[in-house]
């Protein structure tokens, strides 16, 4: 072969192969993972909301980034994600209300809006911090409780409580309100734990943990593996890649970027 030739061949095939990479499918761009500058990395199920695009992941799985944090809103006030578990499909979220708070009091209860009640559960670790506001000298919890100095005067007491899930408190008539925080408590089947063994500071700041249904995630480990991001198409699961959306996972396909990684 002529050199000239063998030259004119080796250039058109890099120019071929260049307009490939460049012209990879939009859908595979917009779904790639994202950071809020702090965090982890958002991707399906989850997406980024104003950057990727609704297709990337389910709508009642957006998250906002404000203040350089992944924010997860709710109709009962804003969580900070501090962690995503792609593998084991746990997610885990901190009130931004007490995030560098002087006080921890929390505001607001913890609730499941409608759009998202039949995705997350609670982890099986879960328990609450019960808060008592404005309490009187009459109140009698009938189990261990902690003062809450800094949201307590002269004349009415706040305290706080470890409370399981089926335990049933009616303090209506003596404080004038309350509120209930999920934490995560570490199992132990047999310790008897209440608010005076348990380091309920740090319980709170940490946090707790939903688990997500409704995504597979060996699925998705499949697609990223290959180089893929997933998304969905059609109202199903779909691996977009390089050069466009695959049943499963991609196949021998130039990819740039973060090549494909997802969350973790």
């Amino acid at each position: 072969m002529k050199p000239q030739l063998h030259a004119w061949i080796t250039a058109l095939f890099c120019c071929l192969l260049a307009k490939s990479v460049a012209s990879a499918d939009s859908r595979y761009e917009a779904c790639e993972p994202r950071n809020c500058g702090t965090g982890p990395n958002i991707s399906y199920p989850f997406y980024l909301e104003g950057v990727g695009a609704d297709y990337c992941g389910f709508q009642s799985f957006r998250i906002s980034s404000e203040q350089n944090r992944p924010t997860f809103r709710t109709s009962r006030g804003p969580y900070v994600v501090s962690d995503i578990d792609y593998q084991n499909n746990s997610i885990r979220l901190v009130d931004s209300d007490i995030i560098n708070a002087t006080c921890l009091a929390p505001k607001h209860y913890f609730a499941f809006d409608w759009e998202n009640s039949d995705k997350f559960n609670f982890s099986p670790n879960h328990a609450n911090l019960q808060y008592f506001y404005g309490c009187n000298e009459s109140l009698a919890l009938g189990l261990e409780s902690s003062s809450l100095l800094c949201a307590s005067n002269s004349t009415h007491h706040s305290f706080v409580a470890l409370v399981r899930q089926n335990t049933d408190l009616r303090t209506v008539e003596y404080c004038e309100r309350q509120v209930a925080v999920p934490i995560d408590l570490e199992y132990n089947p047999k310790a008897n734990q209440t608010i005076n063994t348990v380091n309920s500071t740090r319980l709170l700041t940490e946090g707790f943990t939903l688990l997500w249904h409704g995504s597979d995630a060996s699925y998705c480990d499949r697609c990223r593996r290959s180089g893929g991001r997933c998304g969905r198409q059609n109202q199903a699961t779909v691996c977009f890649c390089a050069d466009g959306p695959k049943p499963t996972a991609c196949g021998n396909v130039t990819v740039t970027g973060n090549n494909g990684k997802g969350g973790t």
